[in-house]
């Protein structure tokens, strides 16, 4: 599992003694061979469940396939205070985009990556 949250907005390395609080955290919940991977941007405004499998290649690497995403708009400021946040299941072509853009191997721009096993 990958969760992919907003980090600081200067772009710096965050705060080891944060980021051992944060794994430890996680590690809690975990049961034994659980893998989890913390991705930290410098601005993440989308909300995104991305889900989907692994694939073992020929080669015997493991590859990540996404299979669906629902995106969950935020209206930071409604008007009407019982306005519902719409959630949207996604079509295959929207799937793609943002795995590409968050989720691909080779993605940059985010600030800091931790992994947790359990």
């Amino acid at each position: 599992m990958e969760i992919h949250t907003q980090g600081r907005k200067d772009g710096k390395a965050l705060e080891q003694t944060w980021l051992h609080n944060v794994k430890e955290s996680f590690l809690e919940c975990m049961r034994p061979g659980e893998k989890l991977r913390l991705v930290f941007w410098p601005k993440l405004l989308e909300r995104l469940i991305i889900a989907g499998t692994t694939a073992e290649m020929q080669s015997g690497d493991l590859q990540r396939a996404p299979r669906w995403c629902v995106h969950m708009g935020h209206v930071a400021l409604p008007k009407d205070p019982d306005e519902e946040t719409e959630w949207t299941l996604l079509g295959a072509d929207r799937v793609n985009h943002w795995f590409s853009r968050y989720c691909c191997d080779g993605v940059d721009g985010f600030v800091d990556v931790i992994t947790v096993r359990r």
